[in-house]
């Protein structure tokens, strides 16, 4: 008010000096009452902050130029442009065997869930996609007490064929069942027709059958198997690795884990939880070149590699890394290790102790206030896991002590593996999954990919939604055992 107060004079002031002075010619845009325009830059590639598009977009004008021009070039201008034509075909015809799958997180970075279509016409399912197990199941419409489940219509589809051969897949905390059956099963634009799966009617727990859901609850339905056909329950061919073997240009396929714990509006299901690309790479989720890691062929089973190192507070444990194989797996939240390693772990972070005495055997709990700076070894290069992966939260609501993600898991003598390194680690790195030549390989993950409050980035590198602060005002997330994954299931505990 002050300060109209004081302008108000001069004002009045200036506009009598005004008055008296003959108008001056106006232009046109003043006599229409144009105001000025700020021009933006536009949208297009030549334009875009990453380097490489930019580049990219350069190559393409100088072919463009070399085409129009081409019956005047030198010989070695015509070769320029046939390798660019050439590299062009290539990527299109990569384009064309590759599909993206945005996954949805689910119980905040438990499981992650992808869309997969059965039967003809297609019925839709949500699934969590394992990459430690090989066989498809999705609960079917025989289990009466499904609620709220989405289940398989054996009505519904034309090209569905039921066995009389009985599925089984056992989990940590209890065994599926039902009959072995085949039909269509699409993901991300592939299909393939007469693919085995499992109609799941029962589950088994503590002993006990019946007719439930108490191993899957909505908005799941069923299990995608992404590892090999030798451990496969069903005794088929996964729905990957036939179209590994008969269809991708590129057989492998690349796997982000979006990042929702600490996220203080984060929902029970996201829809933005990543990407799985088949047939390939989204090479706009990493940055810099992809450090694979070879899985003999006597080791196609799980998609397991060997731990080289650990380090833990700046500290590097000494153990034998040729003994320790881990298990590179989607479907399970945590990391699991040997109860000698996990001990000599937490023996690093002041004041941690277990919780097998309050019924939470494997786990250990730490204080809330220590930030826990630990890395695993992979392929002669070492990759960190986030203290936002690490800390899962209070021990219970107002507890000062919190528990970690590292946990003991106790395999037999047989075991092909002896580590379970899931979600936890994943999140931090773009992984991998190669069928030919069998190779595990991590990348570092692109600026801002994976940081708290950032853009997801889509599978055409555009974005598609954003988050908000990584830390909740509250304090840390109250831990909730029926938020963790193994092999798949969300369970309560990872040992009952």
């Amino acid at each position: 008010m002050l300060l109209a107060t004081l302008l108000a004079p001069a004002l009045v002031a200036s506009a009598a000096l005004a008055a008296p002075s003959p108008a001056a010619p106006r232009s046109y845009a003043e006599a229409r009452g144009a105001y000025p325009v700020t021009l933006s830059m536009p949208a297009g590639r030549q334009y875009h902050s990453d380097p490489a598009v930019r580049m990219a977009w350069m190559r393409d004008q100088a072919a463009e130029l070399r085409r129009k021009y081409k019956q005047h070039l030198a010989d070695d201008e015509i070769e320029l442009l046939r390798r660019h034509d050439e590299l062009a075909e290539l990527q299109r015809r990569k384009r064309d065997t590759s599909g993206a799958v945005t996954l949805t997180d689910v119980n905040v970075d438990a499981s992650y869930a992808g869309k997969v279509g059965i039967g003809t016409p297609a019925q839709y399912f949500l699934v969590i996609m394992d990459t430690g197990s090989s066989d498809l199941w999705v609960m079917d419409n025989d289990c009466s007490q499904c609620t709220g489940i989405t289940t398989y219509d054996t009505t519904s589809s034309s090209t569905l064929s039921v066995s009389t051969s009985p599925f089984e897949v056992s989990y940590g905390s209890g065994d599926v069942a039902g009959l072995l059956a085949e039909d269509t099963v699409s993901m991300g634009g592939f299909s393939v027709t007469q693919q085995a799966f499992g109609l799941v009617n029962q589950t088994v727990t503590s002993g006990s059958s019946s007719s439930s859901s108490s191993l899957i609850d909505a908005p799941l339905s069923g299990l995608m198997g992404l590892a090999f056909a030798s451990i496969a329950n069903s005794g088929a061919t996964p729905w990957w690795q036939t179209l590994a073997e008969n269809t991708w240009s590129d057989p492998e396929f690349g796997v982000f884990l979006q990042r929702w714990r600490g996220v203080s509006t984060v929902q029970d299901v996201e829809s933005q939880g990543g990407e799985i690309v088949f047939g390939g790479l989204n090479s706009s989720m990493f940055t810099g070149s992809m450090n694979y890691i070879s899985i003999p062929t006597a080791n196609e089973d799980y998609w397991r590699i060997a731990v080289e190192s650990i380090t833990i507070q700046g500290t590097q444990l000494s153990y034998a890394s040729s003994t320790a194989s881990a298990a590179i797996d989607t479907g399970t939240t945590l990391i699991g290790a040997p109860s000698s390693v996990v001990a000599a772990v937490y023996a690093k972070i002041a004041n941690s102790q277990s919780l097998a005495s309050s019924g939470m055997s494997g786990y250990y709990e730490y204080p809330c206030s220590t930030v826990v700076n630990f890395s695993l070894g992979f392929g002669g290069k070492v990759y960190s896991v986030s203290d936002d992966d690490f800390n899962l939260g209070q021990t219970y609501a107002g507890s000062s002590m919190c528990v970690g993600a590292l946990f003991t898991v106790s395999t037999s003598s047989q075991s092909p593996i002896n580590w379970i390194v899931g979600a936890s680690f994943l999140k931090n790195v773009y992984t991998s999954f190669r069928y030919n030549p069998s190779a595990i390989g991590f990348a570092q993950l692109a600026t801002d990919v994976q940081a708290s409050g950032n853009i997801t980035a889509a599978a055409n590198g555009t974005s598609v939604s954003s988050k908000s602060s990584s830390t909740s005002a509250a304090g840390p997330r109250t831990y909730a055992p029926a938020a963790v994954s193994l092999g798949g299931l969300v369970v309560a505990s990872l040992f009952i």
